[in-house]
């Protein structure tokens, strides 16, 4: 007795599509949604094209950006070079007044000092003596002679009577040259307070 095989299932039918209408002749296909350009080659270069020149422009400010980074950066060394420099300018004149100060202190002190005593004077005489010692005299001066008059006429004696004594002439003083006054030690007090003056 033969085994008996079972019958194969029957296979499902495929879906079909739908048929799709066909378009009638002479009629225009359906117009793209609103809002929707078709892009064509000419606008596509165009927008390549912008896409460079913004990417160029985008470059060009970076660079900007840097150049003035540094030129700030440049700018703030500058700066700190100007104020270390007034720092040490103040502190130069501080330094000045305070030297200022000093001397005004002293020059008030030698205001305040006593006339120089017979002593001192003649310490500074001394070296005009030395000086005038050291000059050579001038070579006297011819006189002019002045006119005669009936009192100034000598008669010569006569032969065998004594001769009348007659008066020297004195000589005159030679001329003394003028020198210069000395300074003191106030002059130079002064001269170095008004040169301080001036630097300020």
């Amino acid at each position: 007795m033969e085994a008996s095989t079972p019958a194969p299932e029957p296979a499902e039918p495929e879906p079909v599509a739908p048929a799709t209408p066909a378009e009638p002749e002479g009629v225009a296909p359906p117009a793209p949604p609103a809002g929707s350009v078709p892009a064509t080659s000419a606008e596509i270069e165009r927008l390549r094209l912008e896409i460079a020149h913004r990417d160029q422009m985008l470059l060009t400010a970076r660079e900007r950006r840097l150049g003035l980074e540094r030129e700030i950066g440049r700018l703030e060394r500058q700066l700190d070079v100007a104020i270390e420099s007034q720092r040490e300018a103040a502190t130069e004149r501080a330094e000045l007044r305070r030297l200022l100060g000093n001397v005004q202190l002293q020059v008030q002190s030698l205001l305040q000092l006593p006339p120089p005593s017979g002593e001192y004077e003649d310490a500074e005489a001394a070296p005009d003596a030395a000086l005038d010692a050291d000059e050579p005299p001038p070579p006297p001066r011819a006189r002019r002679p002045e006119p005669r008059t009936a009192e100034s006429i000598i008669y010569a004696p006569p032969a065998g009577s004594p001769e009348l004594p007659t008066a020297e002439i004195p000589p005159e003083p030679s001329p003394r040259r003028a020198r210069p006054p000395r300074r003191g030690l106030v002059d130079d007090a002064r001269g170095v307070l008004s040169s301080l003056r001036r630097l300020f």
